[in-house]
């Protein structure tokens, strides 16, 4: 009984080993760790890699345009790249695909003091933009997300950039942010929940225009935050990409039907925050996540139609963007 219960164990260790050995590897590369990428995170903490037989190596870079470059040289499997970056590279005459689409809108709010927020309270969206003229607003970066689409809405409802308003670049960090309406040193902000949610709590600003909850429809179930990948891995690496594209499946679904879960999940990657504050970021922030990872033209286009009012993109007008983004390798 004793050499029986040995090769037993024995032979459950082997099998364990076996499994191990089995799990392929899948080269990801993350933009900054931030709540919005919670997809991924559900899918790291709650085994859903290891379920589908991959082992994740998670790279986290600063900025769209560096998680761009892993995909167009082959550093990654897959990257978190926004449509907007696929789009940008073909303009140059490159090619990435997007395959799973996990971030339907921008992650992004217009944020403003009290004195701004109660001047223009129930007013139009274009009223509320136009608001801003002659305030301190503050973005991430240059160039980034949060700096386009403040100049994009400018560009919809009258402002002028450079001009009307002072841009200040504050980087990634809520704090920071917290800190400058504190200070005094900003009016405005453009930037990624939960900021938001932070200010509020602060008491000395909110939301002066919600495009998470679809306030402003330009920006409203778009190609956004996507995984991409180069062109070739879509032949060489086909099963991979369908394993990652189910792994982002079951993490959605959790995310919506058991939210519970999800914010159990989000607590511990964000352990700083309160137990209020991620319930409050969770409920701001599942109106981004896509019950799927299906792409369409139409969202193509609709972010098509927002990019080309900066003149950004250099494409003719029969451009076609359906080569650019790829539902062949979802469940």
């Amino acid at each position: 009984m004793k050499h029986l219960h040995v090769a037993i164990a024995l032979a459950l260790a082997l099998g364990i080993a076996g499994l191990a050995q089995a799990a392929e590897t899948v080269r990801i590369t993350n933009i900054g760790h931030a709540y919005w990428a919670g997809p991924l995170f559900v899918a790291q903490r709650l085994g859903l890699f290891e379920k589908h037989g991959l082992k994740p190596e998670v790279t986290t870079v600063k900025g769209g345009s560096l998680a761009l470059q892993t995909a167009l040289t082959k550093q990654s499997d897959v990257s978190q790249v926004t449509f907007e970056h696929v789009l940008k590279a073909a303009s140059q005459g490159k090619r990435v695909v997007s395959v799973f689409r996990f971030a339907k809108v921008p992650a992004i709010n217009i944020l403003a003091n009290n004195e701004i927020i109660n001047k223009v309270k129930g007013q139009t969206v274009a009223d509320r933009v136009r608001a801003l003229k002659g305030s301190r607003v503050a973005v991430p970066s240059a160039g980034g997300s949060g700096e386009k689409m403040l100049q994009i809405l400018g560009n919809k409802y009258g402002l002028n950039f450079p001009g009307d308003v002072q841009t200040i670049y504050l980087g990634g960090e809520p704090g920071a942010y917290i800190a400058a309406f504190k200070g005094k040193r900003i009016d405005a902000a453009m930037i990624f929940e939960p900021t938001g949610v932070f200010l509020e709590q602060t008491g000395l600003g909110g939301t002066l225009v919600n495009m998470i909850q679809g306030e402003e429809p330009m920006f409203d179930d778009v190609l956004y935050l996507t995984l991409t990948t180069h062109p070739d891995y879509l032949k060489e690496k086909r099963e991979l990409l369908r394993k990652v594209a189910a792994v982002f499946t079951e993490a959605l679904q959790i995310i919506h039907s058991d939210p519970a879960k999800g914010r159990m999940v989000m607590a511990q990657e964000f352990p700083s925050m309160t137990k209020e504050d991620n319930e409050a970021t969770y409920q701001a922030l599942e109106k981004t996540w896509p019950g799927n990872g299906r792409m369409d033209e139409g969202q193509a286009r609709r972010t098509m139609s927002y990019m080309a009012g900066l003149g950004e993109l250099d494409l003719p007008k029969d451009f076609n963007p359906t080569p650019y983004f790829s539902n062949e390798i979802l469940p």
